[in-house]
Parts: structure tokens; C-alpha cells; sequence
């Protein structure tokens, strides 16, 4: 070990002589000139030319709250934040921070005495961090479990914390997904950005292998909290910044991927609260996101940081929502309280403007055959959202179902799916909405807190109500995601969707529908006085409640006539949201980072190893049947059987094989009663009707897939697409199966304390 240190020091040396002696050194050396002031370590960079909606796949990442002040090793109670004197010595007063030996060398990072840091820089090189770190050292190696016990802030971070997500954690996160997630041509080409030829066979590369990303929705909180206001209080020009590293490590590790960011309440300063814009908040958000703004959109983010965007041109669009208007706790708006005819724009509430922009929005796609994603921040739950919001927004999607295909959220740190409900749904029942379940706060700072209890019973009962298969009125219902964080308020997760390519089965409203929704809509009057009254005639208890419940709720009348106008609807079973056709949500993966380890890992690991910054995420569990998660092996093996055949991948097999491998399991294998064990592609194409299959077997086999026990719990929701009816069955199952439920909430929190 000695020897190669020597020999180390002495290349390092021989380098600084060198003009180009920032290209030899390792990576955390040379990093430090970045522009970036949050960059660690390089980043892909070949730019993507890939067709719209070529890969049936996107991503969805929320809530990063990267924290530049994040310090390893320090308490995890001080929200893994040290003195600001230490953090001075350490970031040197500008950002990216040093490594902890180089800043505990006096002069180790001035140019004028390069061949100290040279000699550090080696043995960070070839040492293992635990020997070195001041985070490692011998009164901090053992975790402290005791009562008077401190525990220490890891490299990626402090699962169940209060802590933000350390830069590291963000950056890795991110190339784990463009490393396994991305072309392995281009996870490992750096060079090829500027060569035409080699772009083409990237790109050729990526038809062929079918890794990449449509596009990718970011829902919002790209800065930190403020959890630890008396030393590090948040500040706008923080919070900007914060934003635009995020954004520049999602574009350069995803070059060319269609990106869609919204705001999110700690994207804003103070948290929470947002003004009508044109603002100096607006203007320097739609800076940071210009890439991400259509031109023609820039006038509506400036007034209110929402906009939409097509992500493939003329077949499907999203519109991203600025859900701090529609947020209860946003107390500088009005809750979108409804406004007299012809009022002036400024005269009227900033949350009702963009509900009625949204509808517009939603029309005009509809009008031209297109089909439409909603995202944000804050999910629009009754516990969520001021009263009115919740209403008018769940109103729209629902008339709206044949033109919307899937909602996306963040905020909550949990993952859940809600079932929206239209009140006429529930007119003919005597269904039972009491939203009084007690609510139990858990998290370790006001800023982290979840509302355990209440949210898991809420859905619960939610789904405990919905009316059965045969009673339910589809046209009434639609479903929506709230994602888990990378932040590591439990464990950091990324999850993947597909959707349906299949442009054969593209849904299209008939031209008069289509016309007739635009003319309803340019002569709507929902702003009359009858709807004025009606607002008038809420229950006072409605109007805000603290701690409301995240139940399902419809409005409650005095015994006064309503006097609603019914707004057009417009439903299909035939459209994506209804059935599995093009542009159709198939379902997704969702990947999980044991944070431990992979701080266990790093510490064990030498710096050139740290370097890299690879960590591993595993898979949780996917929504896919067993037959379409584990297909990559069917493909295999069916050979020729499957040639010129479509088929739908949801994860690329390489990380199968990493997931099989670790838990120490063979793939999964179909056996026929009565005989030894057949593969799996053999039988799968006896179970296909003889239309589909060239050699006619026979249909009725009873060849029965078997899984191993280790791996069943990775498909216990098995659905065919993430439809209406499909997402409705999965709720009833839910609520009626104790063991799923327990398996339910047990991933609605990764199964770390807090969680119910």
C-alpha cells in the first residue's frame, strides 16, 4: 500500500508540471472548477436526437431538497448540519465543498502549494475513506444506538430524518437512472456529442436496445427546507441556485430528454407562500426553466408559474400546475373563490385564473385528438386543498376523463394512489364520506411531518367505499399518484412508467364532440350569480378545517335549490384513461435506495472507488402482471417464436439480472402439471389463442407460472394497464385483502419507523 502511494504521490507530481494538470488529477480535483457550485464529479453529455415517443417510457422524480450544507458526520439531530465556522473551512465560503482531509490541510487547496493537495489528493485516492474522513474517525466509526447516543449524518444521507438529501445523493440517484435506464453506448460515451456519425449510431443504438425516456416530469422542491432557520437560514438567492443545479444535473444526465419541472412549496420564499405573479419569484424561475418554457407559455408562467407543453408533438401533452394556489396553506390567496362576470384578471383569484386556463387548456387538446398528463406539486386532496380548489379541479378532470391519462404528484414523501369521484357518482348511494379519523403526526421536524394515521385510514375507507364492479359508473371516476422523494424522508425512490405506443389503437372523439366541448366552454357562465349563491350555501365547516382529512369529499348544501349548471362531459370507454390504447399508462416500476448500505458501502470503498459515485437502487415492487415484468426472459428464450412480434419491456433485463442475482433466485419458470419444468417462453406461447401463434398449440394448457417466494411480492398488485377500472379493482382489493394492505402501507412508508 505504501509503495503504490509513493508511486502515486510521485505521478500526481510529475502531473502538476503539466498545463493540463487539472485533467489528471482525480475527479473531485479537478471538479472544483465547475460553474456549477453544487457539482461533484462529471456527467454524461451526448445529446439525444431520439423520435418522440419512441421508447413507451418516462420518468418521474419529485421533491430532491438538495442541501449544499449538508455536512457527513455531522449529528443527525442538528439536521446533519455542523457550526458555520466548520462549514466555512470546509465549503471555503463558495461551494462545491472540499473533501474533509483537504480542507483539514492548511493551504491544501491554494495553487501556490499544489504539491500538498497532490499528496492529499493521493491518498484519498488510494485509502479507504474510513481511514481518512474525519466522519470515520475512531470516536465516530461505531453508530450510537444509545439514550444518550448521537447518530452521524452519512455520505448519502440520513434515512427517517430530518435531513435533506446531501448533493451526493441527488447526483449518483441521477446517474444510477442514466446509467440502467439510458442506452449502455451512451451511459458510457462522453466524447460523441460533436460527431454527427457517432450520434446516429447512438441513436440507432437506443432503437435497438429500447432504453431511454420520452421525458420526464420533475414535480417540484429542488431547494431545502428550512429546518435549521437559526444557523442556516434559507434565502431566495439560495433557493435559485438550489434550483438551477438540480436542473442542470437532470439535463445534463438525460441531454435532450423533453423535461417538465412545477414549483413546489419550498421552491419559494417564504415556504409556502406565493403572491399572484408577474414577481420577481416568476421572472427567475422561468430564467432557471427557460429550456423547459415554450416561448408562447412565458406570459403564463410570469403570472403564475404554470404552463403546458407538448412532450409529443400533437399526441400528448402536459400541463404543469402551480398547486401552491390551490394549497391551504398558501394564506395569501383567496382558495379560488369564484368571481362576478367580466372581472378584471387582477381583480380575481389567482387559483380560479389558472382553473380556468387548465379547463381551456384541456379543451383545446381535446380538440385536436390529444391526450393529457396533469402534474405538480401538492395532490389534490381535501386535506390538501382549499375547499373550492379541490372541488373545481377534481370536477374538471372528471369531465375531462377522455382527454386525461394520468395525474402526478409529489409533496407527501409517501407512495399512494387516490380514486377521484364525482359527486353524482355517489347520488343514488347511501355511501358514507364522515372525514373525522384522528390525525397522528409523525417526523422529526414540522417540515417532515406526515400525517400517518389519518392518510393511511383515509385511503382505506376511501377504498372501502367505492361502489363494486357491476354498480360503478366509470364515466365518474379517475385516479391519481402521489410519488415517494428522493429526499430521504424514508428512503430515496425513482419510479419508472410505460405507456402504450401502439398507434393502431389511437382514440379519437368524434369531430362534433370536439367542437361542441370548445363552444361549451367559450359560453360557460360558471361565474353567474346561481353559482356565486351556491358558494354562498357551503357548510362553514368546509370552508377550513385544520387537520382535515385526505378522504374523498363532496360538497354539502343547505336544503336550498341547487342551482349548478351541468358543464358538458366528456367520457368514453374507449379513450386511454378508460382502456388500454395508445398513449394508455401501462403501469411502473418503482426503485428503491437502501441508504445504509449504500453508506456502508461508500465508507468501506477507496476514494477512487467514491469517485464514481455508484450506489444501487433495487425494485421495490412493479404494477405489471408477472408475465410482462419478467418478459425479457420469455423474449430469450422463445427465440424465433417472438421475432417481428411487439413487446412490452417495462424493465431493462440487465437489472433484472442484478435483482435475481441478489436475492439468489432463478428466473421464473412455467410448469405443466404432470411434467418436468419448461421454460417459460414455451409455455406462455401454448397459453396464446392460435391467431397469435404461427404454431397453433394448444390453448387450453394448464401450464401455471411459478414464482419463487422471494420475488411474488414484486407483482402482488399484477394489472394489465393503470387505467380507470383496473386502478378501481386494485382499491377494492386493497381494502378487502389484510395482508396486501399491510404490504400497502408498509410501502406507502418503506417500512421505516413513523410509518404505520
Amino acid at each position: 500500500m505504501r509503495g503504490a502511494l509513493l508511486t502515486a504521490v510521485t505521478v500526481l507530481v510529475a502531473a502538476s508540471a503539466s498545463p493540463s494538470v487539472g485533467s489528471s488529477l482525480p475527479a473531485s480535483a479537478s471538479s472544483s472548477s465547475s460553474s456549477s457550485p453544487f457539482r461533484e464529479g462529471s456527467t454524461r453529455a451526448v445529446s439525444s436526437s431520439a423520435r418522440p415517443g419512441q421508447y413507451g417510457k418516462f420518468l418521474h422524480i419529485t421533491d430532491l431538497h438538495p442541501d449544499a450544507h449538508y455536512f457527513e458526520g455531522a449529528k443527525i439531530s442538528h439536521s446533519c448540519h455542523v457550526s458555520r465556522k466548520k462549514d466555512k473551512k470546509r465549503h471555503g465560503g463558495k461551494f462545491p465543498p472540499k473533501s474533509s482531509l483537504s480542507s483539514a490541510l492548511p493551504g491544501a487547496s491554494s495553487v501556490s502549494n499544489l504539491v500538498p493537495a497532490l499528496i492529499v489528493q493521493a491518498v484519498e485516492h488510494w485509502l479507504p475513506t474510513r481511514l481518512w474522513s474525519p466522519a470515520f474517525s475512531s470516536k465516530k466509526k461505531k453508530k450510537h444506538k444509545g439514550k444518550h447516543g448521537k447518530k452521524r449524518a452519512g455520505h448519502f444521507g440520513a434515512p427517517g430524518s430530518a435531513c435533506d438529501s446531501p448533493p451526493a445523493l441527488v447526483s449518483a440517484s441521477l446517474q444510477w437512472v442514466a446509467d440502467n435506464w439510458l442506452s449502455q453506448s451512451r451511459s458510457t460515451s462522453r466524447s460523441t456529442q460533436d460527431i454527427p456519425g457517432q450520434q446516429h449510431q447512438l441513436l440507432l443504438q437506443d432503437e435497438e436496445d429500447g432504453l431511454g425516456f420520452d421525458f420526464i416530469l420533475v414535480t417540484g422542491d429542488l431547494a431545502r427546507h428550512d429546518v435549521d432557520a437559526s444557523h442556516y437560514p434559507r434565502t431566495l438567492p439560495e433557493i435559485y441556485e438550489s434550483n438551477r443545479w438540480a436542473m442542470d444535473q437532470i439535463e445534463s444526465h438525460f441531454p435532450g430528454v423533453p423535461i417538465v419541472p412545477c414549483v413546489g412549496n419550498n421552491d419559494i420564499f417564504p415556504h409556502n407562500l406565493m403572491w399572484p405573479g408577474p414577481s420577481p419569484i416568476t421572472r427567475e424561475l422561468s430564467n432557471i426553466w427557460a429550456k423547459h418554457i415554450p416561448e408562447f407559455e412565458q406570459h403564463n408562467f410570469q403570472r403564475g408559474a404554470y404552463f403546458a407543453k407538448e412532450v409529443i408533438p400533437n399526441e400528448l401533452a402536459v400541463l404543469s400546475l402551480n398547486t401552491i394556489y390551490m394549497y391551504d396553506s398558501n394564506k395569501v390567496v383567496d382558495g379560488c373563490v369564484k368571481s362576478k362576470k367580466g372581472s378584471a384578471e387582477k381583480d380575481r383569484d389567482v387559483g380560479t385564473v389558472m382553473l380556468d386556463w387548465m379547463e381551456v387548456q384541456l379543451s383545446l387538446f381535446r380538440s385536436r385528438s390529444m391526450q393529457v398528463h396533469i402534474m405538480g406539486h401538492v395532490p389534490p386532496t381535501a386535506g390538501n386543498y382549499f375547499p373550492l380548489c379541490y372541488e373545481r379541479y377534481t370536477d374538471i378532470v372528471l369531465r375531462y376523463q377522455d382527454t386525461v391519462v394520468g395525474q402526478h404528484f409529489g409533496h407527501m414523501n409517501v407512495d399512494a394512489f387516490f380514486v377521484q369521484e364525482d359527486e353524482e357518482a355517489v347520488s343514488s348511494f347511501n355511501v358514507t364520506t364522515d372525514a373525522s379519523a384522528e390525525t397522528q403526526v409523525v417526523g422529526t421536524s414540522k417540515h417532515h411531518k406526515v400525517h400517518v394515521t389519518s392518510l393511511a385510514d383515509d385511503l382505506q375507507a376511501d377504498y372501502a367505499t367505492l361502489p363494486g364492479r357491476n354498480r360503478a359508473n366509470l364515466d365518474y371516476y379517475h385516479a391519481y399518484f402521489a410519488a415517494p422523494s428522493i429526499v430521504p424522508t424514508f428512503l430515496p425512490t425513482i419510479r419508472v412508467f410505460t405507456y402504450n405506443t401502439t398507434k393502431d389503437a389511437k382514440y379519437t372523439p368524434s369531430q362534433a364532440q370536439a367542437d361542441l366541448s370548445y363552444r361549451a366552454l367559450i359560453n360557460d357562465t360558471d361565474t353567474d350569480e346561481d353559482d356565486d349563491e351556491e358558494d354562498e350555501n357551503l357548510v362553514e365547516d368546509d370552508i377550513r378545517t385544520k387537520g382535515r382529512s385526505h378522504r374523498r369529499r363532496h360538497r354539502k348544501h343547505k336544503k336550498k335549490k341547487h342551482h349548478k349548471k351541468k358543464l358538458p362531459r366528456y367520457a368514453s370507454p374507449d379513450s386511454p384513461a378508460r382502456t388500454n390504447t395508445y398513449l394508455s399508462m401501462l403501469g411502473y416500476s418503482q426503485w428503491v435506495l437502501d441508504l445504509d448500505r449504500a453508506n456502508e458501502e461508500w465508507a468501506n470503498a477507496t476514494a477512487a472507488e467514491n469517485r464514481k459515485g455508484k450506489i444501487e437502487f433495487a425494485l421495490e415492487y412493479a404494477t405489471y402482471e408477472p408475465e410482462t415484468l419478467w418478459s425479457p426472459y420469455l423474449s430469450e428464450m422463445e427465440n424465433k417464436d417472438r421475432e417481428g412480434r411487439g413487446s412490452h419491456t417495462p424493465v431493462p433485463k440487465h437489472l433484472l439480472d442484478r435483482q435475481l442475482s441478489r436475492i439468489g433466485v432463478e428466473p421464473p419458470r412455467y410448469f405443466q402439471q404432470g411434467s418436468s419444468p419448461r421454460p417459460l417462453a414455451k409455455s406462455l406461447s401454448r397459453l396464446r389463442p392460435a391467431s397469435d401463434n404461427a404454431a397453433g398449440p394448444d390453448v387450453h394448457s394448464s401450464a401455471k407460472l411459478r414464482l419463487p417466494k422471494a420475488i411474488k411480492h414484486m407483482t402482488d398488485y399484477s394489472m394489465e394497464s393503470l387505467t380507470v377500472e383496473p386502478m378501481m379493482e386494485l382499491a377494492r382489493r386493497l381494502a378487502s385483502d389484510k395482508k396486501l394492505w399491510k404490504r400497502f402501507t408498509g410501502r406507502m412508508y418503506q417500512g421505516l419507523p413513523g410509518g404505520k
